[in-house]
């Protein structure tokens, strides 16, 4: 894919007035094929259903971040499909995350598995991989998060399936690209999300980077 052609995402949360347990999100990207001389459909479709552990305060900022603001311990489940030039693709993945207080400061961590099963087109070969990752961190500030980890890519053609239906299908074959033949990867991310003081906004940033036979980056900013 040259470039990312459309991303739509639905967060639909069950919740009282103010506060929720289970969370739903759905996600589809529209995908442009390098190969401009045939006519493509490439898609994706995919959703995320959530269960938080404690009760989840939506008051207290955006929606789509109230889960990180509480530091809301949770399990996961994912599943993507993805219709590309060659290849049919479906990702399913389970991630686990615990916050974790302590004298000092709350402590993270995280564990997530994926699965990966390519059915080729057109004469192509069918392959399938799997992966997983951990994370351990700690929220440093108020609602500011500093992790590492550490990913194993069983074989390269496994995705992180929560890295699709969040980050969108480019930036998870980008990852899994950086490590590339090496399997073992180290990762670093920050996060924080913060009220503008005198307004109703917010302001947010994520960035992330994956150590493996390259070196990737990534930079996300929200208001």
């Amino acid at each position: 894919m040259k470039k990312l052609g459309l991303a739509t995402a639905l967060v639909l949360a069950m919740t009282g007035a103010h506060a929720y347990q289970f969370e739903i999100q759905g996600q589809s990207e529209a995908l442009d094929s390098n190969d401009e001389n045939r006519d493509y459909n490439n898609f994706t479709v995919g959703g995320q259903a959530t269960y938080y552990f404690n009760n989840v305060d939506a008051s207290k900022g955006p929606l789509a971040e109230a889960a990180f603001l509480n530091q809301a311990s949770n399990v996961a489940v994912g599943y993507n499909f993805a219709n590309l030039d060659d290849v049919k693709s479906q990702n399913v993945g389970i991630k686990a995350e615990a916050y974790l207080p302590t004298s000092y400061m709350p402590a993270y961590a995280s564990l997530s598995y994926s699965a990966t099963d390519n059915d080729g087109k057109y004469g192509e070969t069918d392959d399938r991989g799997q992966r997983w990752a951990v994370e351990f961190g700690s929220v440093i500030a108020p609602n500011f998060l500093i992790a590492v980890g550490y990913t194993n890519v069983v074989e390269q053609t496994s995705l992180d399936t929560f890295k699709i239906l969040n980050k969108g299908f480019g930036k998870a074959v980008g990852e899994t690209a950086t490590i590339a033949d090496d399997q073992d990867a180290i990762t670093a991310r920050t996060k924080y999300v913060g009220a503008i003081d005198g307004t109703p906004m917010s302001i947010g940033f994520e960035t992330g980077i994956v150590y493996g036979e390259d070196r990737s980056e990534e930079h996300t900013s929200e208001l």
